[in-house]
């Protein structure tokens, strides 16, 4: 009997021991899963946080290689491109240029970047599906050209847990500074190289004019080809355009005939409309020749 009293009283004592240590191993495990959820939440943000943080970096990139190519592209074959526009878009999304695998691409980084990181996801254990959606190419202003590009990213945990469906919009611009001159070089048949300078200097007056023909700088304008027209070697007017002075004894070294009575505006220089300059007196230059129009624009 006496052992039938001390098994109840020892049960009593160790029923609510055995509850409430069965109720913490619950809570613990509770509380390790929320923090494993937690854990788990935070890596898959930050995931896709990435892609959003790495987007323009890898587009300035991929713009870049692009022009590189359509730039070699003109020198190679020594005539202008048919649409600026298509063919870079061409480039960074093909690595092709009129279906052409272009060599100065050898592969295009977004398109490698978009294979790196899904394949880096699945490391975590997440499945990515990237697409870029739209992308296009224009003149932002004189030395920048804008890659307007949309991205649709759909990241699923494997557990089927977790889902991300983003779309980015992103404008990134790409200076152009550094980048060979395509009409520059088209109309020199490819003996001279100029190099897209922005010139940070106002240039008004002979001292400022003479230093920039001195270090072939060039200048915004609003009568002067833009950059996407030079690389189809055409010589529209545009807002947004670009000029530099046509130093002449950099034609007379490479032996190219030089017409000493054009004003050395490039785009009037090389171009077929005969643009006649008047001397620039002072100058240090005696072939400085500009038209009335660049005359008042530069105060000369």
């Amino acid at each position: 009997m006496k052992g039938i009293v001390y098994s109840v009283i020892v049960m009593v004592i160790l029923t609510p021991i055995i509850i409430s240590s069965i109720t913490y191993l619950g809570s613990v495990r509770t509380y390790g899963e929320e923090i494993t959820v937690k854990i788990r939440g935070n890596e898959f943000s930050n995931f896709a946080n990435s892609i959003s943080y790495d987007l323009p970096r890898i587009v300035d990139i991929t713009g870049k290689t692009a022009i590189t190519a359509a730039v070699n592209y003109v020198d190679i074959n020594g005539s202008g491109i048919d649409n600026s526009e298509l063919r870079l878009k061409e480039l960074v999304l093909q690595e092709t240029i009129y279906s052409q695998k272009s060599p100065s691409m050898n592969t295009s980084p977004i398109l490698t970047w978009i294979n790196r990181t899904i394949s880096k996801g699945r490391d975590y254990g997440f499945e990515s599906n990237i697409r870029i959606e739209s992308l296009e190419i224009r003149q932002y202003d004189s030395f920048n050209i804008a890659f307007d590009i949309t991205l649709t990213v759909n990241i699923t945990d494997r557990t089927g847990k977790m889902e991300i469906n983003r779309r980015f919009n992103r404008t990134v611009l790409v200076s152009i500074e550094g980048f060979d001159d395509p009409l520059y070089t088209l109309e020199t048949n490819g003996y001279i190289k100029r190099k897209i300078k922005r010139n940070n200097l106002t240039i008004y007056g002979i001292s400022t004019a003479d230093y920039a023909i001195q270090h072939r700088f060039y200048m915004a304008c609003t009568d002067g080809p833009e950059f996407l027209d030079r690389l189809e070697g055409k010589f529209t007017p545009s807002e947004k355009g670009i000029e530099t002075f046509v130093d002449l004894s950099d034609l007379s070294i490479v032996g190219i005939p030089v017409n000493t009575g054009e004003s050395i505006i490039d785009h009037q220089y090389f171009d077929l409309v005969p643009d006649p300059g008047n001397i620039i007196a002072g100058s240090s230059y005696s072939w400085f020749k500009l038209d009335d129009e660049h005359r008042s624009l530069y105060g000369l």
